[in-house]
């Protein structure tokens, strides 16, 4: 039986691998191309295609990693515009790389840090505004955006809108208060006519359990004693004035009295319209009561 020698199993190492070769071409050119001159096995024009390809890629990564385009940002720019009514703005924003030197309008923009600033004096209408970053490698990139200022012509139309503008809100403002006003007002007389009408109804009722409610309104009485005068005299008309007089003085007399309604009620059962002799019976009556508690 023939023993295998361990000695003669030669183990490949990861790095003689095509994989791993291709992987170092591709990451660690330097060290990718020499493995592969090598280990690698394959024909001296392979070889030679790949290390030109693969090392003008490394150059081109490590160029570009050492000599970095300008990245600028800036600010309140939208849509490629900015609008103002000033004469002057200042053009802000930030760049990268930090040490990259910022122009506006071939204008050196103040630094601090990565951000930077310019103040552009501006013309009426549309500006173009070009911010360029050069770094030290001489490497640039630039944006163009616009500012606009608002023409006088623009200015006189937005003064007019807002006038307009303030006009129809102090119109709307006045027709308000207007008609706040004449709410008000017009609650006003409602709560004053309710009060009328119950103070009205109060006196009323007040009235109804009051002497003068025992008699008929004055215009009603003053028929009443010209028909009684009448009947008495005749055509004695001096007599007849007299009797009509006498009986509306004691009729005034006997609505403002305010106590002993019973009493009252009995004189006018005795006498009924005939007011002076109601006067008379009450006012005795009444004499006699008071003399009596």
């Amino acid at each position: 039986m023939v023993k295998s020698n361990p000695s003669s199993k030669i183990s490949k190492a990861w790095y003689k691998s095509k994989l791993a070769i291709i992987l170092l071409l591709i990451f660690i050119f330097p060290v990718g191309a020499y493995l592969m001159w090598k280990y690698s096995g394959w024909g001296k024009s392979t070889k030679i295609a790949l290390s030109i390809v693969m090392g003008l890629f490394f150059v081109l990564v490590v160029y570009s990693a050492t000599n970095p385009t300008p990245d600028i940002s800036l600010n309140n720019v939208k849509d490629g515009r900015i609008s103002t009514d000033n004469k002057d703005y200042i053009v802000s924003g930030t760049v990268y790389p930090i040490d990259a030197v910022v122009t506006v309008n071939s204008k050196d923009a103040l630094k601090s840090g990565n951000r930077f600033s310019a103040n552009i004096e501006l013309k009426e209408g549309d500006n173009q505004i070009t911010v360029k970053a050069v770094t030290k490698n001489k490497v640039t990139t630039d944006e163009q955006f616009i500012i606009h200022r608002t023409t006088a012509a623009e200015m006189k139309t937005k003064l007019d809108s807002e006038k307009a503008a303030k006009e129809k809100t102090a119109e709307a403002a006045a027709k308000k208060a207007d008609e706040d006003a004449a709410k008000k007002q017009a609650e006003a007389d409602a709560a004053a006519n309710k009060k009328a009408e119950s103070d009205a109804a109060a006196a009323a009722a007040e009235k109804a359990n009051t002497i003068a409610s025992l008699f008929p309104v004055r215009a009603e009485a003053e028929k009443i004693a010209r028909a009684y005068a009448d009947k008495e005299w005749g055509t004695d008309y001096e007599m007849v004035k007299y009797t009509f007089d006498n009986q509306m003085e004691a009729y005034d007399w006997l609505v403002s009295q305010t106590e002993h309604k019973d009493i009252m009620e009995g004189a006018i059962r005795e006498w009924g319209t005939d007011y002076e002799m109601v006067k008379y019976t009450y006012n005795n009556q009444v004499e006699a009561y008071n003399s009596l508690h």
